[in-house]
């Protein structure tokens, strides 16, 4: 919640400052300097980095049972947030004064060297705001208490219901959706979210193929970008052989049996189904 609300404000100054960014006479000065640096980071940084952190302190229980320690969360966001207008607030200034991108080394006639300094301290703030995330896993990796419910947040949508971590069948049996917010009203009602009894279910047969596909992929883009074309080929035809193996298989999976999916429920829930 705390990434998500000090993303509103951060982004809002990206967003007015590519506005004038946007303007080819005031750009004509902006162009090439650390202003334009400053505003690429207040737009990157909210837009993609705290969302990814909000999502991940947010999913963390559901992915592994238990919950970041809210102390040190708040900690390493604060010294993130803080230290973030720290480091990038002052390039603002310091392209305004003509202060160019990429420029290693400047002589203290340029005025450059005070902001610089601040920004370099709100940069060392950085990353012990993301040491403090590190150090947050690990804590909570061997101190937290396990989460038996699957819904620490008291959340809403569907992925909550299913105990924490989530086992490899996902849900035990198919939710049946009438209404927004399901499982929001099911808690309410106190009503399951199917009647159905658990059956055996039906998985797809684990499978190599398509992590060596995507690492086919990635060679064959690679290549391709500095235009070298023998192992490019190479790759791409390891990109179809794979594919043509992955289109002709005849794998049916396997069915886990209800008692086993019953025997998990009880372990992961700790209670009686």
């Amino acid at each position: 919640m705390l990434y998500s609300l000090a993303f509103i404000p951060v982004f809002t100054i990206g967003g007015v400052t590519g506005v004038m960014l946007a303007m080819a006479s005031a750009d004509y000065q902006y162009h090439n300097t650390m202003f334009l640096v400053a505003h690429f980071h207040y737009t990157l940084i909210p837009g993609a980095v705290f969302a990814v952190l909000a999502g991940f302190h947010y999913w963390f229980p559901k992915v592994f049972g238990f919950r970041l320690n809210e102390r040190l969360g708040k900690a390493s966001f604060w010294f993130i947030a803080i230290s973030f207008n720290v480091t990038f607030f002052p390039l603002f200034f310091l392209g305004l004064k003509g202060m160019t991108r990429r420029m290693y080394t400047y002589s203290a006639e340029t005025g450059f060297g005070p902001l610089s300094m601040i920004s370099m301290v709100g940069a060392i703030g950085l990353a012990i705001g993301f040491v403090l995330l590190c150090y947050n896993i690990y804590w909570s990796t061997r101190y937290q208490p396990r989460d038996k419910t699957g819904d620490p947040w008291d959340a809403r949508s569907l992925e909550w219901s299913t105990p924490s971590p989530v086992p490899v069948y996902n849900f035990a049996v198919t939710p049946k959706v009438t209404e927004r917010d399901a499982f929001w009203f099911s808690k309410l009602n106190k009503k399951p979210l199917s009647d159905e009894k658990i059956q055996k279910i039906h998985m797809p047969s684990n499978s190599g193929k398509p992590f060596i596909l995507g690492v086919a992929f990635f060679f064959l883009g690679f290549f391709l970008v500095f235009s070298w074309w023998t192992p490019a080929i190479i790759s791409g035809i390891g990109v179809l052989i794979i594919m043509a193996t992955m289109s002709s298989d005849r794998d049916d999976g396997y069915y886990i049996p209800a008692e086993e999916v019953v025997q998990t429920e009880k372990k992961l829930r700790g209670e009686t189904v």
